[in-house]
């Protein structure tokens, strides 16, 4: 078994998806409905599906881990996605985090 390599990929799949969960985070806790951040969450793995092969792919949240875990580019590809995966997701949760402290909670 290829450990290292099975390993590499679940690792980059899940640090690829840091940008869907600080999203889906910032979804969550802004509504007060379940419903709404279970349909943006289907809704835009359907249109994942769709958009993972064409130009926007590197670009689209729900491509990126799939995008980083099947591997095969060059290093700098794969290297650009990940930054933009984690550097998405700090940003979109610094933002969810400094919206959320604004509401009130009573």
């Amino acid at each position: 078994m290829p450990w290292g390599q099975i390993g590499e990929a679940i690792g980059l799949g899940f640090l690829g998806a840091s940008l869907i969960i600080a999203i889906h985070t910032f979804i969550s806790l802004r509504s007060s409905s379940f419903v709404v951040a279970c349909s943006i969450g289907i809704g835009a793995t359907v249109a994942g599906v769709l958009v993972i092969n064409s130009d926007w792919g590197p670009y689209y949240p729900w491509a990126l881990p799939a995008l980083l875990s099947l591997g095969g580019e060059r290093p700098e590809d794969w290297l650009t996605r990940l930054l933009f995966a984690l550097l998405g997701g700090i940003v979109v949760a610094v933002i969810g985090a400094w919206e959320v402290t604004r509401r009130d909670t009573v």
